[in-house]
């Protein structure tokens, strides 16, 4: 389940990483402030269909390892649940 914060788990950690992983939850939490949810991420507050709320929830995850590893990823998983 992805995490209901704008800023990445990792932020708050003193020593953990901050790179393309944490871009990745900045774009899927944006995504959420943009097509419903905000700091909610339930699909009954998703404006738009299940397959972008699943690319953005893999973005917000809150565990690292879950989440696409780049932006381009990111951007490529969205293009995709658009057709």
């Amino acid at each position: 389940m992805g995490c209901c914060k704008i800023e990445a788990p990792e932020e708050f950690i003193l020593g953990k990483p901050i790179d393309s992983k944490t871009n990745v939850f900045t774009m899927g939490s944006i995504a959420f402030g943009l097509l419903g949810g905000e700091m909610n991420h339930s699909f009954s507050k998703w404006e738009v269909d299940r397959k972008l709320y699943e690319v953005a929830m893999k973005a917000t995850e809150k565990d690292r390892d879950k989440r696409y590893p780049t932006i381009l990823e990111f951007y490529e998983a969205w293009k995709a649940a658009l057709k």
